[in-house]
């Protein structure tokens, strides 16, 4: 059995020199005709155009009798059936009550007041109105407790100004746009 087991090695390890001492024969691969091509000097690459819109919000006119949305990327201002359009007024500030209960009335018609403010003669801001705020009619401000409404808003602070205070409306820019002494 030992004698079967060498000669069988012998074959096997023959067989691997061998197989690693002959050389592959190179084999020509057809040549292949090409049509004569010119080179490109320049690529024009179209720009890419950002969407105008990505949610409704952003196609938002300033004008409360259309309906905005945003479709693929373009927005479109529906206007809507029946609803008539106010004049814009600049808000104003009418009427102030300073003390024990304050509030502030504001008077204002289809008008944005993103990022005005309401502060005292000496800088202080009292408060900030946020993005999408538009001033339709009146706005009565409180800081007292209450139950906010579309005109009647509740700030929730004892003792905002001082008796003798001038309250000053001013946009987002910094400028005066109405101020009273209460």
């Amino acid at each position: 059995m030992k004698i079967k087991t060498i000669l069988l090695t012998l074959i096997i390890l023959t067989a691997v020199f061998v197989a690693g001492c002959i050389e592959p024969q190179e084999q020509e691969l057809p040549k292949v005709e090409t049509p004569d091509i010119e080179p490109i000097d320049e690529v024009e690459i179209e720009p890419i155009i950002e969407p105008e819109c990505s949610i409704d919000k952003d196609c938002d006119d300033d004008d409360y009798c259309t309906t905005e949305s945003c479709v693929k990327g373009g927005c479109t201002n529906t206007l809507i059936t029946g609803c008539r359009q106010k004049e814009s007024s600049e808000p104003t500030i009418t009427e102030v009550q300073l003390g024990e209960k304050e509030w502030i009335r504001i008077t204002a018609n289809n008008y944005r007041v993103d990022e005005w403010t309401l502060e005292n003669q000496n800088g202080t801001v009292f408060y900030t109105f946020l993005d999408y705020t538009t001033l339709n009619n009146y706005l009565l401000i409180n800081t007292e407790r209450g139950i906010a409404t579309d005109m009647e808003w509740y700030l929730f602070r004892d003792d905002f100004w001082n008796v003798g205070d001038t309250v000053i409306l001013k946009n987002a820019d910094g400028e005066i746009i109405s101020e009273m002494q209460g």
